[in-house]
């Protein structure tokens, strides 16, 4: 069991933008591969929790809350981030609805729904933070090649989640992954931070991935042929297995082992 990868973000078919995954069919596939527990982080909102739970209970899987949470610096909200919060205790599934409840009635933009940087320091004590990957500011940064800036970044996140940041680490077939991951292995090994391998699930099978991307065009408003449309999501981000996973980060292992041990620390039961 200890061996066994936990998928840590998951977009379900409430995440309208694109998540395509429906609740229970993610649990099962869960309890099939033998998974112990399962997240999922929808954007900026928490509408399958009582579906999940009841789901994940008959079931006999672990739900883990959480939220992919977008957000903006309280200076300069030109650019938007992604910061994944996970549900450790009551104290942090309290924070998480404050957060949320607070981005619908203070942080409603002609842009969408976001929090502010200086919310999340306040409402932190409970929750896990990943980085958010290549979306997250220090994933930006990195891309960009901004190393000062991503140390500064990771240095603010470790003071605000203290052992409960980790950098997310994502291998889903996009131009700069890999440089992505090697300057995020490297950042972390300079400030003793954890890594977690998270594949950012929104679809069941890989041969869902069309469908998933007539969803994302709704929701743009664009259609598929589009050449202006830029294409954020590939096939890999499907339900995969442990082993597809483990072979995926056979190079990095304390990244799946980390997803396990976040799985372990995070327990809480919905009333």
């Amino acid at each position: 069991m200890s061996d066994n990868f936990i998928h840590l973000r998951t977009h379900s078919e409430f995440s309208l933008a694109d998540g395509l995954l429906r609740v229970k069919s993610s649990v099962s596939r869960a309890h099939e591969q033998q998974m112990p527990a399962i997240a999922i982080t929808d954007r900026n909102n928490l509408y399958a929790l009582v579906k999940f739970q009841k789901a994940a209970f008959s079931n006999g899987i672990k739900p883990i809350y959480g939220a992919d949470i977008e957000w903006v610096d309280d200076e300069d909200a030109s650019n938007i981030f992604t910061l994944t919060l996970l549900v450790q205790n009551q104290t942090g599934y309290k924070n998480l609805l404050r957060l949320i409840s607070r981005a619908y009635t203070q942080g409603q933009t002609t842009r969408g729904v976001y929090l502010t940087k200086n919310w999340l320091v306040d409402a932190s004590e409970g929750l896990i933070a990943l980085s958010g990957a290549r979306e997250g500011d220090i994933g930006v940064a990195l891309n960009n090649g901004n190393i000062e800036q991503a140390q500064r970044s990771l240095e603010y996140w470790l003071k605000v989640f203290p052992n409960r940041f980790y950098l997310d680490l994502q291998r889903l077939g996009r131009k700069g992954d890999e440089e992505y991951v090697a300057a995020a292995v490297e950042l972390a090994s300079q400030y003793a931070a954890p890594v977690v391998a998270t594949n950012s699930c929104c679809f069941l099978e890989r041969s869902d991935y069309e469908a998933h991307e007539v969803r994302v065009c709704i929701n743009e408003g664009r259609v598929l042929d589009d050449p202006r449309r830029e294409r954020k999501h590939t096939e890999e981000q499907y339900l995969k297995s442990t082993e597809e996973m483990a072979e995926l980060f056979c190079d990095i292992p304390e990244a799946l082992s980390n997803a396990y041990s976040i799985a372990q620390r995070c327990s809480v039961e919905v009333e």
